[in-house]
């Protein structure tokens, strides 16, 4: 994100990093299963082959 401010491109680093973040309601934490104000290192993808784990931090394995 650093680099995409850095160029110039804030707006894609906002996107970027609003999409690491978990929403405001409820269902978003449960889904992702963290509180809105971790920001991990790396989320899970292959969201097709693992529903349940995808898009969750990495530290909750």
């Amino acid at each position: 994100m650093h680099a995409l401010y850095a160029t110039g491109q804030s707006d894609r680093a906002w996107r970027t990093l609003r999409a690491m973040l978990s929403g405001p309601d409820g269902e978003d934490c449960r889904q992702r299963g963290q509180l809105p104000v971790f920001v991990p290192n790396y989320y899970r993808g292959a969201w097709r082959l693992h529903p349940r784990t995808a898009g969750r931090s990495s530290q909750l394995f």
